[in-house]
């Protein structure tokens, strides 16, 4: 039986979060041992929260919502790239450096941030993200899916977000928040499905990886 790899970051009250928003939050409704046939749990979060799917809307007015991103984006053939020796950001000749790149739809990004930022409950200004110019040249590939491993694809503080603009506009399909802290480089299944908000910048999502032989 193929080994399941769960990539998500587990949502909490007390998780890492972007520094401006706020943490989910749950109260239970209802409760069997108040007397209630039920469990019952209300829960209030940033869509934003942890592992996540950006949508166009998310930087575009008028941009597609969450649940019309194609699925076909989503699930299939991923690769998971080695970014680690990275120190700031990835650039198009790390891109670049990528053997299989032509071959790739689904790109996944391993760097640092698995080991050191996510692990953290502090925010760290200092993650790993990906260029502009990466985000250019990714137009000129096969990808059309870009996952990072930390809660966002973009420079802290940059303006206008153009790694972003960039992506979404061209119809690559941004997802962030990976934890691939133990995940080896190479071919995978993978499968990240966003809860289905209409209409919405961006969604939570649990994404796995599935190890088997891939075609």
């Amino acid at each position: 039986m193929p080994r399941i790899i769960d990539i998500s970051l587990t949502i909490t009250s007390d998780m890492l979060l972007w520094p401006t928003h706020s943490p989910p939050e749950f109260r239970q409704i209802e409760s069997i041992v108040r007397g209630d046939n039920f469990n019952l749990t209300h829960c209030s979060l940033v869509v934003h929260t942890g592992t996540h799917v950006d949508a166009p809307y998310h930087c575009y007015p008028n941009g597609k919502g969450v649940e019309e991103l194609p699925l076909s984006a989503l699930v299939g053939k991923a690769y998971v790239a080695d970014f680690t020796r990275v120190s700031e950001f990835i650039s198009v000749k790390d891109l670049q450096e990528i053997k299989e790149i032509d071959a790739i739809e689904i790109l996944l990004c391993k760097t640092k941030n698995s080991r050191f930022c996510l692990m953290q409950k502090e925010f760290d200004k200092s993650y790993v993200y990906v260029s502009a110019e990466a985000a250019k040249y990714l137009k000129k590939t096969r990808v059309r899916t870009l996952g990072v491993d930390y809660l966002s694809v973009e420079r802290y503080g940059a303006i206008e977000c153009p790694t972003h603009r960039i992506l979404l506009n061209h119809g690559i399909v941004i997802i962030e928040g990976l934890n691939l802290r133990t995940v080896e480089p190479g071919f995978y299944r993978f499968c990240c499905l966003p809860l289905k908000f209409k209409g919405l910048d961006g969604a939570p999502a649990r994404a796995v990886l599935i190890e088997e032989t891939i075609d």
